[in-house]
């Protein structure tokens, strides 16, 4: 089951490119990038959302994938609700002891044999697909590829030749995607594809070409059991590392450390657990009755589906406004928050056809996603940073039920404080981990900096070599106790009534990428 590599394109310098890399003069850093993998034995479905700005003759998208797929369209609910249900969590308890926190596929027309281009080029077949014009192709080499999308109006980056080569060579199929000529960039919509696999795989060889510093990746990966990286290390985080008392703010900044000290090429697992965590959030079709949509009048209509806290998406956002118009004036989402707060008129009306439109690009396609989720006995989320050096491997991900399947997305701690009986001030603070660490905090006085980087505390407490099998074979692994019990050693033995808000901060000696 090879896991499908996301390529987007964009000439625009002040484009957001959604996928794993883009023509951006000057890339534009975003929270992360998002990607979906089911497997079900031996065929892969991935998604992968896409978030761009700029001209809509300017969008191109290419995906090498080992299989002939299948493309559809989806929806963007589904990333959210994962990302919401799986982003990790840190609590800080604080304790006062005493006195001294499927998508269903929009396409046009789909069946057409496949046909020489000419030049090296197979047009395995070519559909409007939602928004996209999609095309997937063959080719003999990565120069007649290039040559082909170049002139049929796919705008390239410069020197894609080199990277795209290996993956013709393997015989790999090419997903080409532009935006049909009605559509803009606002029409832009997640893809789903289908294929015969049996490996997970991102070619991130191909990301390098246009990649931003320290990008982040976020891969949600469902099926059988836990899923691990294969050749790439596995790392666990010293927690220590966190900043607790800042509402964990440099978690990201954490785990990319972790991941330089395994060399630049690992990932961190933010959650792991049943599929059955995320039943019914996306199957939205049963929570509404059609037969009342199909008679309403459009303010009772988008007042019904807006108000019913189902899980909100580009996709969803774009239908409502198009079918129900806001007043001129008003802007999208003002008119969303009260539909009813406006004078409406809608010229033609058709409660049916839009209830119709609502049922099949909205709830069918949520309800296709919840059935991939269902379809999975444990779902996995994977979070690494990389820049574009370090693309020098292709990921694999793949699934072991030996290793401990649950990782819990929250994860606590307890500041343990004394106050002062009088003052009501807080005159010691000892932050207590979930390993058991108790660790005193410095009072104001202390550079809390200079002691970690004084000790060299790694943000990586555990990097471990993991496989389809096994328990791993582990690489490194801290003495978190006496880590702490030196960090309690640096630490000033008066503490102040005016403490440090930020505990724990990670040694920039960690930080070798940036550097």
């Amino acid at each position: 089951m090879t896991f499908l590599h996301l390529v987007l394109f964009a000439s625009d310098p002040a484009a957001a490119c959604g996928g794993m890399f883009c023509n951006a003069i000057q890339p534009v850093d975003q929270a992360a990038e998002r990607i979906f993998f089911f497997y079900d034995q031996g065929r892969v479905t991935t998604e992968v959302q896409i978030a761009f700005e700029g001209e809509a003759d300017e969008f191109a998208w290419v995906v090498p994938v080992p299989g002939e797929p299948t493309v559809e369209v989806s929806n963007d609910a589904m990333f959210t609700t994962l990302a919401n249900q799986t982003t990790p969590v840190f609590q800080l308890g604080v304790d006062r002891p005493g006195s001294i926190g499927c998508a269903a596929e929009m396409a046009m027309s789909a069946d057409m044999a496949p046909r020489e281009d000419g030049g090296g080029v197979t047009v395995v077949s070519e559909e409007a697909v939602g928004p996209y014009l999609s095309v997937v192709l063959q080719a003999e080499n990565a120069d007649v590829l290039v040559i082909w999308l170049e002139d049929n109006g796919y705008s390239l980056p410069d020197g894609l030749d080199a990277v795209l080569q290996p993956y013709v060579a393997a015989g790999q199929y090419f997903v080409a995607l532009k935006l049909l000529s009605d559509k803009d960039a606002g029409d832009i919509a997640p893809i789903v594809m289908s294929y015969a696999a049996e490996a997970a795989s991102i070619p991130i060889q191909l990301t390098a070409v246009a990649a931003v510093a320290d990008m982040p990746i976020e891969v949600f990966v469902f099926g059988p059991s836990r899923a691990v990286p294969d050749n790439y290390l596995h790392v666990d985080i010293n927690e220590a590392a966190i900043n607790w008392y800042e509402g964990a703010d440099n978690y990201r900044e954490v785990v990319s450390a972790a991941v330089d000290e395994a060399g630049g090429l690992a990932f961190a697992t933010d959650y792991a657990g049943p599929a059955t965590d995320f039943s019914g959030l996306l199957d939205w079709t049963d929570r509404f009755s059609p037969d009342a949509l199909r008679e309403a009048d459009p303010v009772s209509w988008l007042e019904t589906i807006v108000y019913s806290g189902m899980p909100g998406s580009t996709q969803l956002t774009n239908l409502l406004l198009e079918l129900v118009p806001p007043p001129d004036g008003v802007d999208g989402a003002t008119f969303l928050q009260c539909p009813g707060c406006y004078e409406v008129e809608v010229e033609d009306w058709d409660a049916v056809v839009a209830t119709d439109r609502f049922e099949t690009e909205i709830l069918e396609v949520m309800a296709e996603q919840q059935a991939r989720i269902d379809g999975a006995a444990w779902g996995t989320r994977l979070f690494t940073t990389m820049d574009p050096a370090e693309m020098t491997a292709d990921p694999v991900f793949v699934f072991n039920d030996a290793v401990e399947q649950t990782v819990l997305a929250t994860r606590s701690a307890t500041s343990q404080e004394r106050t002062n009986a009088f003052s009501g001030n807080v005159v010691s603070r000892t932050l207590i981990l979930g390993d058991g660490r108790e660790i005193v905090v410095p009072d104001g006085g202390e550079d809390v900096t200079a002691v970690r980087e004084e000790l060299g505390t790694p943000a990586a407490v555990r990097i471990t070599d993991l496989s389809a099998s096994g328990e791993g074979e582990v690489l490194f692994e801290h003495d978190v106790q006496a880590d702490a019990d030196a960090f309690n050693a640096g630490c000033s033995g008066e503490a102040s009534a005016l403490l440090a808000p930020a505990v724990l901060v990670l040694a920039a000696a960690a930080r070798r990428r940036r550097a």
